[in-house]
This record gives C-alpha cells, sequence and structure tokens, in this order.
C-alpha cells in the first residue's frame, strides 16, 4: 500500500514538473514585464465609464452583436444574408464596419513586386501611438483612412493584451485592411504570442477592463469574446505566423534554426498553428509538432537572435544565413523582444522592430523602399540602417 501511494505521488510529482517545463517558457515574460505595472489593468473598478465593442457572434446567418455602453450591455440581433454595417461604437454611429457572413478564407503568405513595406510591432493595446505612427509616417490621413497607396503595411504581432484599447486597435486594422486593397495596397496582421494567448485562453496579460468588466457584463469568458465563431476571432484565424514580402521574412518572434533543419516551410507552419489553435492544452503538450511550434524554439517565442540564453544560445551568423537561405530571402524581421531602438543585427540580415511602445516609449517602425531599411519615428523622420 505504501508503495502504491510513493508511486501515484511521484508520477503526479513528474508529470506537474513537465507541464512546469512546458510552462515555464511563457511564464518567463513575467520577469521582465515588472516595469509595466503602471501602464496595465488601470481599471480598478466599476466606477470608470467603460465603452466597448462591438464584439459580433454568428449563429448561422444571424449575427449578435453586443457592447458595452456605460458599463452596461447592449445587444442588436441582426439577420443577414450577404453583409450589413454595423455601429463602431456606442458614441459614435456615425463610423460603421462592414461585416459579411462568410468567413474569411486563410490569407496568402507570400507577396511579390511590392515596392514599399512599412512594419511595426507590439502595440498591446496602445491605439494612441499606434495612430501617431501611421499619421507621423503618412501611411494614414486625418481621418485614419489609408493613405500609403499599393504600400504593404506589416503589424508583426502583439497588438492584444496589456492596454485598454485592443477592441479599438483591432476593429481599425480590420478596417484599414478593406481600404488598402481598394487602392492596390496590403495590410498584414501577423499572429504574435499574445494574440495566441488570448485565443487560447491564457489571459494573464489582459487588461483588467477585459476581465472585470467587458467580460462580466456580457457573461462571456475573454478568450470566447474571440472564438472561432465570432468576427474578430474568425477574422484573426485566417492570419498567418509567417508571411513573405519579396524577399524578406516577417514573423513576431523569429525563426529558429530547427525549423528549416525539420522542413517547417512557411506554408506548413501556418497551416499547423491555423488548424490547432482551438486544440485543448494537452494536444498540445504531448504532441513533439506542436510542442515544438508554440516552443521557446518556435515562430512564436524564439529570441535567439538578440539574446542569448542557457536554453536557447544565441543564434550564429552562419545559422541565420542558412535559415535565410532556405527560405529564399535575404533578410528577417522581427519583435517580440524589447530593444531600445529599431537595430540591424547579423549584418542587415535581421532587423529588430519592438522599441517597446507599451513601456511609454513613442516607437519605431521599419521602412523598407528602392531596396533599402530605414528606421522611422513618429515625426516620419528616416534614418537609413546599414
Amino acid at each position: 500500500m505504501i508503495r502504491k501511494i510513493f508511486f501515484i505521488a511521484l508520477t503526479i510529482f513528474y508529470l506537474s514538473g513537465s507541464i512546469l517545463t512546458i510552462d515555464a517558457v511563457h511564464a518567463k515574460e513575467l520577469c521582465v514585464n515588472n516595469s509595466l505595472n503602471k501602464f496595465q489593468n488601470q481599471v480598478k473598478d466599476e466606477q470608470v465609464n467603460v465603452q466597448d465593442g462591438p464584439y459580433v457572434f454568428w449563429i448561422g446567418h444571424h449575427a449578435i452583436v453586443q457592447y458595452v455602453c456605460n458599463n452596461q450591455k447592449i445587444t442588436h440581433h441582426f439577420e443577414v444574408t450577404d453583409s450589413i454595417n454595423i455601429a463602431s461604437s456606442c458614441e459614435d454611429t456615425s463610423i460603421t464596419y462592414k461585416i459579411s457572413a462568410d468567413p474569411p478564407s486563410p490569407e496568402s503568405d507570400t507577396f511579390v513586386g511590392a515596392t514599399k513595406i512599412f512594419a511595426i510591432s507590439d502595440i498591446h493595446g496602445n491605439f494612441e501611438q499606434l495612430i501617431k505612427l501611421l499619421k507621423g509616417n503618412k501611411i494614414i490621413d486625418n481621418n485614419l483612412h489609408w493613405n500609403w497607396g499599393n504600400g504593404h503595411l506589416v503589424i508583426i504581432g502583439d497588438v492584444f493584451d496589456r492596454g485598454e484599447k485592443v477592441t479599438e486597435a483591432l476593429w481599425f486594422i480590420y478596417q484599414l485592411e478593406k481600404q488598402a486593397r481598394k487602392d492596390g495596397g496590403q495590410v498584414h496582421f501577423v499572429l504574435g504570442n499574445h494574440e495566441i494567448m488570448v485565443l487560447r485562453g491564457d489571459l494573464r496579460y489582459v487588461n483588467k477592463k477585459y476581465t472585470t468588466i467587458t467580460s462580466r457584463k456580457l457573461k462571456i469568458k475573454v478568450q470566447d469574446l474571440y472564438g472561432p465563431e465570432t468576427e474578430l476571432g474568425r477574422w484573426l484565424r485566417s492570419k498567418n505566423v509567417i508571411i513573405k514580402i519579396n524577399n524578406i521574412l516577417f514573423v513576431h518572434a523569429g525563426i529558429s534554426p530547427v525549423l528549416p533543419k525539420r522542413n517547417y516551410t512557411i506554408e506548413k507552419v501556418n497551416q499547423i498553428i491555423r488548424k490547432s489553435i482551438d486544440v485543448r492544452d494537452y494536444a498540445i503538450r504531448f504532441n513533439e509538432e506542436l510542442e515544438l511550434l508554440y516552443g521557446s524554439e518556435g515562430p512564436l517565442w524564439y529570441r535567439g537572435y538578440i539574446m542569448d540564453r542557457d536554453d536557447i544560445p544565441m543564434a550564429t551568423e552562419e545559422q541565420v544565413i542558412s535559415i535565410l537561405a532556405f527560405y529564399h530571402a535575404e533578410a528577417v524581421v522581427v519583435g517580440h523582444t524589447i530593444i531600445d531602438t529599431l537595430t540591424s543585427y547579423f549584418g542587415g540580415h535581421v532587423f529588430a522592430i519592438e522599441t517597446g511602445i507599451h513601456e511609454g516609449a513613442e516607437g519605431e517602425a521599419l521602412i523598407w523602399e528602392n531596396g533599402k531599411f530605414y528606421r522611422s519615428n513618429v515625426h516620419g523622420q528616416r534614418e537609413f540602417l546599414k
């Protein structure tokens, strides 16, 4: 009997240790975010006047549209044969979003012929700073409409979490995509680790506005506000984790040397993650392929271009060149790991663009035009990157 109890206890300890080891990859971010406390979770109680939405839930061709207006739930029902326009907020019904009953198809992950590219990352709900960067560089006009012709705007992940204007940022990008296409341009929303975390129910970094007010008033879990039968949820599930424009790769965290070694093409990575976003945790824990792609050597978490750690050593220039050769690319652009200023590494093969917008910095953007890379600030002042 004693031996049996010991065996059960040992088994529990072993399984707990395995789970903690896997989760430690995600928990490490906690160590670098202590300075964020004054910027996140600013909604302390329901005395704050909260406006949020719209959240659109689809039941066939029936759309249920919900808002939180002055902390109260507002619900509208629509039968949709094709598409409808819904109000952008409780306070401004003059601005509308066009939504379609038909879900979007998975987006392409490879593009050629781009003449100019503008890339930013890690907005984390700081909608105002996103707008300043785009307006300052004339990507949008004073009315927040697309203003960059046939250019490509790339947002490489982490629009979610920390800040209190995630909803506004998401719908703005949603609209801007459509405006850009009409002008021959493109807006690319590449998924980051924080998008995947929220979609999968990891809410550690979600602003309290959403957890204590929106979610509670609507009586819907935060992750279910972006479920596969919601407008924002199915839009997000059409996005990619890695894209390639001309000969430049864009990925939230990075592409580790192990991916090309295992023949993970861009298409393969995007398909696997898209199909597994909604699986249970144990399906990832006990699947070697998913554990790799969702772990510290996967495209959502890899920091090896910038940081040298015991578990994940910094990549060598030889490895970076080998990675780029596998994907027939000349450079890779990443966010995720905070740096002081937008910087190139490995002789201009890696460009790191996460400049701490969510920590209160103005932020910077990467511009590619006429074969050259530039760093640009909120005033549109460019500096050539060697």
